[in-house]
Order: C-alpha cells, then structure tokens, then sequence
C-alpha cells in the first residue's frame, strides 16, 4: 500500500486571518494530492477541517483513519464535494483514498474560549428558554455580515451536526462550525437559529442583530435554498447511531414549544413549504423530509413523532397556565348577542381559541364578530388589576 505524508508549516497559503480582542483565527486552504491508499498530512496545531474535491469522482471516495467514509455537507450545492467539518485537535490529518485524488484540505484554528456556563431554565416552560448569546459566544471573531433578513416561522427544521461525538467542548464546536459556515461556505453568519448540545446548553445562532424580531425569524442556510420560513436547529453530534441524551432532547422541546407558543403555532399539524403550493410536511420535520440528506441521524428522526406529541402538549399547558374560570371578579366583562362578542370591561381583552391562537384584542366596547370559521371553545382574558378568565362555547 502506497503512503505519503506531507508537512505543512501553520499559514503557509493564508484563507484568511484576523486579529480581534486580544484572540485571532485562522483559515487556511492546502492542496493534496492523495495517492491511493494510506495519506497523512501533518500540520501545526489546528482545530478543524474540511476536504473539497471535484464532484467527478462521485460521493465515496475518501475515508478517515476510523476507516469510516468522509460524510459529504448536503448544505454545500457547488460544483464540488465538501465534507462535514471534522472538529479535532492535533498535528495531522490521516485519510485513506480509494483512487489517486486531488483535494484541497482546509484548516481552521479557532481561538479557546472559557467562562461560558449552562444558565439554569426558567420554571415557566414557554418562556424564553436561557439561551448563550451569539455575542457571547463570538468573542474574538469576525462578525456576521449585516443586515440579515426576517421570515415570518411556520415550520421547524430539525439537524445534526454529523460530528463532534465525544467532544464535550462545545462552545469550540459551536465557534469552529461558525468559522467553517462564514469563512469557508461563505455565508452570512451561521447557518443554523439555534444549538443544542449534549449537555442540553441551547446556543442561538444567527445573530439578528439590531433587528427587533425572536431569534427564529432570521432567516437562516440551513433547508436546501428552502429557507424562508423555516427556522433550523442544530443537535451538536453525529445521531446516525447516537441516541441524543434526555437532557438535550428536553431542551429541545423546551425551545420549541416556546417557539410555536409564541407563534401559536401547532405542532402536530402540517402546511404547505415553500408557501403556499409547496409540499405538504409537517410543522417539525427533519432535515432529510426537504433535501437529499441522512441529517438529522435515525436515533434523532425516529423520535420525531413523540418530540411532536410532546411539543404540542407542552404547549397547550402553556396556553392553560392559569385556571380557566372567572377569578378576582363577578362583574360580567363582555357581553355576547347573536355571534357578537363585546368588551364591556374598561380593560382591553383579549381573545383565544384553545389551541392558542389569538382572535382579538377588543378595547372598551369594541366587538368582534364570531363567524363560521371561528365557532367553537374560547377563552377570555381581560388585562387590568382583576386578571377575568372564562370559557364560553359558540356556535356549538
């Protein structure tokens, strides 16, 4: 068996380099070419890397030193093979090629960062989830470019990130991933809304930056150039054979039921994608129900009926935080004739369906007209000193 080894000095065909708060990051591209058998490229130290190679020679071509192929990036829609990024930490890169090949490796080293902790959830489920900010965790590099765009969530987009196993660093995976999405991708900033690592840490992604929105309105790379409407989340590992921990599957609901509780959103049900003549999917897919793709892993795709099941019910408590009966207050505080329905509180009141959408929001006095599409069980709430809460039936 042929075998070749090549020694590269740090930054010898500098990407890129930036210097910035004290910290900097690198970028740099090699080109290989690999003889058939056994290769190990050896380097200075560097955190990660990724291998670009012609699309001539079909997707099964280069395998790791576990012997296992080179997972290729279905994000990446170019003229050329790029694998996932390989998060590692030490002086050479061993690659076993089935043919004579030439590649391009590019490397990246991603400055340490510490002082980032696990902050504790709120006891409210659908609140904010705590959450480590992209400032937080972007400290020492380049920023995103400005000016992102907004879409309105309808659906959300469930990946893995196809490696990281093991690695219990994962503010460096979550930095190496960022530098790869902007620096080698060329993206705005990173692809994904959010990250949720094995510990259940929930990372936010793209930076919405002074855009007064939720983080799950900027619209992200994510969905095969389907992006609009989406919101991608990203569970940090490889889950082809990994079964996420329970710890990162219930941040996962958490953040989702936050998000479609906000967006009175179901979550079991399914709409159209891309709006309004696209393909019906569900309102909490996987990665591979939209693009050519194995992402999110089976261990995560498998679970996705009951995180589903979950989601929605986690929601609909939500909704029903508080008791469902008039409190505080005997006074009538809206009055209901022939479908009409009228504030007659001097505080403004608000209108829900029990699945959590809102109807209306009635000043003093204002109406709202319950027609055939909206019969059925609401509740009422009325804003003041006396919280008013009441269930009435129309049109039943």
């Amino acid at each position: 068996m042929d075998f070749k080894k090549v020694k590269v000095v740090l930054g010898f065909i500098p990407l890129l380099f930036l210097g910035q708060v004290g910290l900097s990051q690198e970028v740099w591209r090699l080109e290989v070419p690999l003889k058939q058998g056994r290769n190990v490229i050896e380097t200075e130290r560097f955190t990660a890397f990724t291998i670009q190679y012609s699309k001539d020679f079909g997707d099964s071509v280069i395998k790791d030193k576990s012997g296992n192929w080179v997972q290729l990036d279905k994000h990446i829609n170019e003229t050329y093979n790029q694998s996932h990024l390989k998060v590692t930490s030490g002086l050479s890169v061993t690659l076993f090629s089935e043919l004579n090949i030439s590649v391009s490796i590019i490397f990246q080293s991603v400055p340490e960062l510490t002082g980032i902790n696990k902050i504790s959830r709120r006891s409210f489920d659908c609140a904010t989830p705590s959450m480590v900010l992209p400032e937080d965790w972007r400290v020492g590099l380049i920023s995103p470019k400005l000016n992102p765009s907004i879409t309105q969530l309808q659906h959300a987009v469930i990946h893995h990130s196809a490696g990281g196993n093991g690695n219990t660093n994962y503010v460096g995976l979550v930095r190496n991933y960022y530098v790869q999405h902007t620096q080698v991708n060329g993206w705005d900033d990173i692809g994904y809304n959010y990250l949720i690592a094995q510990n259940g840490t929930v990372f936010i992604g793209r930076d919405r930056q002074n855009l007064s929105v939720p983080y799950y309105n900027i619209q992200g790379a994510h969905f095969c150039a389907k992006n609009a409407n989406t919101a991608g989340i990203c569970m940090i590992g490889d889950f082809t054979n990994l079964i996420p921990t329970d710890t990162s599957l219930s941040s996962l609901t958490t953040l989702l039921a936050y998000m479609f509780y906000e967006e009175q959103i179901k979550a079991t049900d399914s709409s159209r994608h891309p709006i309004p003549n696209g393909d019906l999917i569900k309102h909490i897919v996987g990665h591979r129900e939209g693009c050519a793709t194995v992402c999110p892993g089976d261990s995560i795709f498998i679970r996705l009926n009951v995180l589903r099941d979950q989601v929605e019910q986690k929601r609909q408590s939500c909704i029903s935080w508080v008791r469902t009966e008039r409190v505080s207050s005997y006074e009538p505080f809206y009055e209901l004739k022939s479908r009409n329905l009228t504030n007659k509180s001097k505080q403004d009141l608000m209108l829900f369906s029990l699945s959590g959408k809102l109807l209306a929001k009635l000043k003093a006095e204002e109406s709202f007209l319950v027609n055939d599409l909206n019969k059925g069980v609401y509740i009422l709430i009325s804003s003041g000193d006396a919280l008013n809460i009441e269930k009435i039936f129309i049109g039943l």
